[in-house]
């Protein structure tokens, strides 16, 4: 951090990173401070605890609020995203998430004076070498093994039917439905936010 000062003499640049939550301490706020880093982005999952140990995230929802906490009264924005639909998800998740998602525009609000700059909900994405795919591989090996070219909503669905045990196409798109409405709540949290993985359907759903 000072080399880089050294370096970044009196120039206003601001620098925006990447961190884990359980990595966020007080002893790193000075350091934070030297770089001119305004903006640090945490991928908080979800806002249930059970979620987070399906998925060994090796952070508790706590974890997350506490470093979003010290940052926000640092004067540091905090973007926060999330991921609906993993391993798990319910009714009971989902409002865990939005309450979480509510508390993170509280502190922004009182902290900085505004909405934290974004908050995102962005629905799973099956991606080739993830667990997720692994377990649609298992699950339907004549269709996915040796795929890495892949219809992003054909394949979430195929994951929701294996995952959550839906019996056809109406309840995939309930199901679908109901994460879409949770998203777009989350989502109008923050002052922008940028939607990953939904369908155009899903979002005219959720308005």
């Amino acid at each position: 951090a000072k080399l880089y000062r050294r370096r970044l003499g009196d120039s206003p640049v601001e620098l925006k990173i990447f961190a884990r939550a359980n990595r966020v301490r007080p002893s790193v706020i000075p350091a934070l401070r030297d770089l001119n880093i305004t903006e640090v982005a945490i991928g908080f999952e979800s806002g249930s605890h059970e979620i987070l140990e399906r998925i060994s995230k090796n952070a508790t929802p706590d974890d997350n609020m506490n470093a979003a906490r010290l940052l926000f009264s640092e004067g540091i924005d905090t973007v926060v995203s999330y991921v609906l639909g993993l391993p798990g998800e319910d009714n009971v998740s989902l409002n865990a998430t939005l309450d979480q998602a509510r508390e993170i525009r509280r502190l922004a609000m009182e902290h900085l004076g505004r909405p934290p700059q974004e908050i995102i909900a962005n629905i799973i994405e099956i991606n080739p070498g993830a667990p997720a795919f692994r377990d649609l591989v298992r699950a339907l090996p004549g269709k996915y093994r040796n795929r890495d070219l892949l219809d992003v909503k054909e394949t979430q669905d195929d994951y929701f039917r294996v995952t959550f045990g839906l019996a056809d196409d109406a309840e995939v798109e309930a199901f679908r439905h109901r994460l879409a409405a949770y998203g777009s709540r989350i989502n109008e949290l923050g002052s922008y936010s940028y939607r990953a993985g939904w369908t155009w359907e899903d979002v005219a759903h959720a308005v």
